[in-house]
């Protein structure tokens, strides 16, 4: 599932560049083929100054 992330994590990131955007919290939401829903968060005390730091959040999610 982490492959999966990647390109979100990368489209994530752009839209934070361009639009000079920052946050503590990532959360996640998948919605499966059977429709079930779950969604998962991680908040840090610090914002999140690079991709790396948003990949791995996420990743951990």
């Amino acid at each position: 599932m982490v492959a999966e992330l990647e390109p979100l994590i990368d489209k994530v990131w752009r839209h934070c560049e361009s639009t000079g955007s920052r946050g503590r919290t990532v959360t996640l939401k998948v919605k499966f083929a059977d429709f079930e829903i779950i969604t998962r968060g991680q908040s840090v005390s610090t914002v999140i100054a690079n991709r790396d730091d948003l990949a791995h959040l996420a990743i951990g999610c």
